[in-house]
């Protein structure tokens, strides 16, 4: 198959809207190729050495890849992408936007990211590690095996980090959590290794549920772990109550996810909200404060935010 490969160069600002923008015209995968993230993992020694181009080291801006089909649809969304864009440019009038196309084969830009993708500790206990890598894990470390596929979500990103950092510290003993988004299903994976008793994971994406399902059994989790398709937590009515909801996606469904989390918490349980570009921290805050939730715990990382909100 073929698919359109759209690359926009942007700033971190933008990074947030576009792709998810991607993913509702109907991207087969999004890349974020973001300069800050390289440079800290190879000046870090957390890779060993291997080839990135350096005007990819050294771009001031992030690289968003987006793949759509080319089927009869293309023109359409790619009139849809178009418009977007202007009315972006218009909304961040110094923000740096740039678009080319390319056509690819599936297999060139399934595999080709591959070589950026390394074992990776992402917090005090987790690393990440490619299902084509070898690793050998360390004594108090915890390692989750992942192939993201077409999937979002490598487990490497920013938000990623600061969502399982806030997970660390209210997932240790039997809880039961459910995993909204869950992409690749890697937040799913790692709430399993510390500890949850039970985790429910909903996508909105047939393919991202595929992915998640791999990925799990990779693992050996399929007694721990459910995957259902659905949107946000419709598709988990009549669940167990969960103890921690986890939601690593962007502030807009943060914003209405909110109201329906505090609703199906348990009495003492926990909100975990990442994917928050930092301009809009203080609007998602505000938004779990009028739904119910206390702040306990803020965390930033560079551009992004991440919030535990409890249910008290």
């Amino acid at each position: 198959m073929r698919w359109q490969e759209v690359v926009v160069s942007t700033n971190h600002e933008a990074v947030e809207a576009i792709s998810n923008f991607l993913h509702e015209v109907g991207a087969g995968g999004v890349v974020i190729e973001d300069p800050l993230v390289l440079q800290e993992y190879t000046s870090s020694g957390q890779w060993d050495y291997y080839d990135i181009p350096t005007e990819q080291l050294e771009s001031e801006y992030v690289i968003i890849k987006g793949y759509l089909p080319v089927d009869p649809d293309l023109p359409y969304r790619l009139e849809d992408l178009k418009a977007y864009m202007t009315v972006l440019k218009a909304k961040l009038s110094d923000c740096h936007l740039e678009i080319s196309l390319n056509q690819v084969e599936e297999e060139d830009w399934a595999n080709s990211w591959k070589v950026y993708y390394k074992p990776t500790k992402i917090s005090e206990r987790v690393v990440i590690v490619p299902s084509w890598e070898e690793y050998e894990s360390k004594p108090g470390e915890e390692t989750i095996l992942l192939d993201p596929g077409m999937a979002f979500g490598t487990g490497t990103h920013q938000t990623t980090r600061l969502c399982v950092k806030l997970m660390e510290k209210v997932i240790s003993d039997g809880e039961i959590v459910y995993d909204v988004g869950t992409g690749s299903g890697v937040l799913s994976l790692i709430a399993a290794k510390l500890g949850a008793a039970q985790v429910l994971a909903s996508d909105i994406d047939r393919t991202a549920v595929g992915i998640a399902n791999q990925n799990i059994s990779l693992n050996n989790l399929e007694q721990q772990i459910k995957v259902v398709q659905g949107n946000l937590l419709e598709p988990l009515v009549n669940l167990p109550t969960p103890k921690v909801i986890v939601a690593n996606i962007v502030a807009d469904v943060i914003l209405l996810l909110s109201k329906e989390a505090f609703l199906r918490l348990e009495q003492g349980g926990y909100l975990i909200t990442s994917g928050i570009i930092k301009s809009r921290q203080k609007e998602v805050a505000q938004a779990l404060v009028e739904a119910g939730f206390i702040i306990a715990e803020q965390l930033e990382e560079h551009e992004w935010a991440a919030i535990l909100a409890k249910k008290e």
